[in-house]
């Protein structure tokens, strides 16, 4: 009696559900683990297939930590199959995660295999190719990845889908991003049941080459018929490795060619001198560009350009020269005004004339009866050159100018021919007989004086050796009526003369 009843005891224990020990449940199956994407702090969303248990009271939620499976949470009920949570941290970097499932009586089920997260850890902007490239971390737990999917949003749009790579890639490059834009992208993992795993996202500013401070066109001056160009440039730039001069001209169909470059060498300004033009007749016009290591031109100067001059006989007034001028305009501060220089260096200063105006008229009859008057020669050519004056309101520094080519006129020939003279007079410019001559070529002068019979006594060919009245034997000459014969180039090339005659008085 005692034996039968032990063993209905032992049966009870065994069999009741109280009291009864248990098997283990069945596993759940683990789908993925993500990162959500710009989620603050970082997110993790674990997803699964629940136990098919009808025992299963929950599920055990697990981080491998050095290798070591440490469970962070608890998610009650069988039917649950996700998990949310966040936690801050600086730097995300791929995480394994696994789970298993726990019945009435506590007891767990084996643990699913462990997943990693993927780690979008690699981004960078290749400014020669305008391109982002990343890379990222493999998916683990799957047995097999179908494809990523590479998603990019900016600043004001949502994500969207911008292409795929195999299952085997780790990397992406983004050809087709603009410069000064924000970027973000995270990538997602496809499995071959249709399954998905996101990472974390990451994000860059395309930033492009950061151009010189500044480029300034100080001016293109014209000296003795060359262009002499100047610029300042930012000597603390960082991302240039040379600066390229490019001219526009009457060849160039309004286009700016290549001219020259000069490396970067931290210097200030760059002064150019451009022999191979012709400014006479046409006017220049430059820029200068930086230029990076990769061939991008950065910045671009504003515009320098020679002031072209042109002169002609007003047809109106007899002696008055017409001056004709394009405009300096490309100082940001403007033109204040132009000054006005004439004479065979035009050195001689003219006048000042407003910026609005580019015409001049000089009427140069005093200059030629003063010069009759003092017995000075004046070439064939008139010539002129203009200067603009930058409007510069920083009194620390010395205002731009630009200078024009020099410009010239040719008046018809003037000779003025002395009727009489006497050699031993006490008046100095009564001892010699001299032509005063304007507008020819002089180095195409002769003078020759012939006495009565008509053989030469004296000859010249400098415009200011004039006859003293004697021989060729250095003898005065007997005081008579001579003939002169004076021959000349005028401005055209023309080959002139005048004959004349001359009395000479000695007393």
């Amino acid at each position: 009696m005692k034996k039968l009843f032990l063993i209905i005891l032992i049966s009870l224990f065994v069999f009741s559900g109280k009291y009864a020990f248990s098997a283990q449940p069945d596993m759940p199956i683990l789908i993925s683990v993500s990162v959500i994407p710009d989620a603050v702090p970082t997110t993790i969303e674990i997803k699964w297939i629940p136990s098919q248990d009808l025992s299963v009271e929950g599920y055990y939620i697990y981080k491998v930590i050095s290798g070591i499976s440490t469970r962070i949470d608890t998610v009650w009920g069988r039917n649950n199959n996700n998990y949310i949570f966040s936690y801050a941290v600086s730097d995300y970097v791929a995480e394994k995660y696994r789970i298993d499932a726990f019945d009435n009586m506590l007891t767990r089920s084996p643990m699913t295999a462990e997943h990693t997260t993927i780690q979008l850890d690699g981004i960078n902007f290749e400014k020669c190719d305008t391109a982002v490239s990343i890379n990222w971390s493999a998916y683990g737990g799957w047995n097999d990845i179908v494809k990523y999917r590479i998603y990019r949003r900016t600043d004001i749009s949502t994500y969207q889908l911008i292409d795929s790579v195999s299952g085997t890639s780790l990397t992406y490059t983004d050809n087709s991003v603009t410069m000064f834009q924000n970027y973000f992208y995270y990538v997602e993992a496809i499995s071959p049941q249709n399954n998905t795993a996101t990472s974390n996202s990451i994000n860059i500013f395309t930033q492009a080459f950061v151009a010189p401070a500044f480029l300034i066109a100080e001016y293109a001056s014209v000296k003795n018929k060359i262009i002499e160009v100047k610029f300042s440039v930012d000597s603390t730039s960082l991302e240039v490795e040379k600066y390229v001069l490019k001219r526009r001209d009457y060849r160039s169909e309004g286009e700016y060619i290549f001219l020259e470059e000069f490396p970067f060498t931290g210097q200030k300004e760059i002064i150019y001198l451009d022999s191979r033009v012709r400014p006479n007749d046409y006017s220049y016009s430059y820029k200068l560009t930086s230029v990076t290591d990769c061939g991008v031109e950065s910045a671009v100067s504003n515009e320098a350009t020679t002031i072209l001059l042109k002169v002609e006989n007003d047809p109106i007034q007899q002696y008055t020269e017409k001056l004709s001028w394009t405009s300096y305009s490309h100082w940001d501060s403007g033109v204040i005004g132009y000054n006005i220089y004439y004479g065979k260096d035009t050195s001689i200063y003219l006048g000042f004339v407003d910026f609005t105006q580019l015409e001049y008229y000089h009427n140069i009859s005093s200059i030629l009866e003063y010069s009759q008057k003092k017995h000075i020669v004046i070439d064939k050519n008139f010539c002129y050159s203009v200067e603009a004056i930058q409007n510069d309101n920083d009194t620390s520094r010395i205002a731009n100018i630009s200078r024009s080519n020099v410009a010239c006129a040719s008046e018809e020939a003037v000779i003025y021919v002395p009727t009489a003279f006497n050699p031993i007079s006490d008046y100095y410019e009564n001892q010699e007989f001299r032509p005063i001559v304007s507008f020819i070529d002089i180095d195409s002068y002769e003078l020759k004086i012939l006495d009565k019979f008509g053989e030469i006594i004296f000859t010249s060919n400098e415009i200011y050796k004039g006859w003293d009245g004697k021989t060729k034997k250095g003898n005065y000459v007997a005081q008579e009526v001579y003939t002169y014969q004076i021959k000349y180039k005028d401005h055209s090339g023309r080959i002139l003369a005048k004959t004349g005659t001359v009395a000479v008085i000695i007393k």
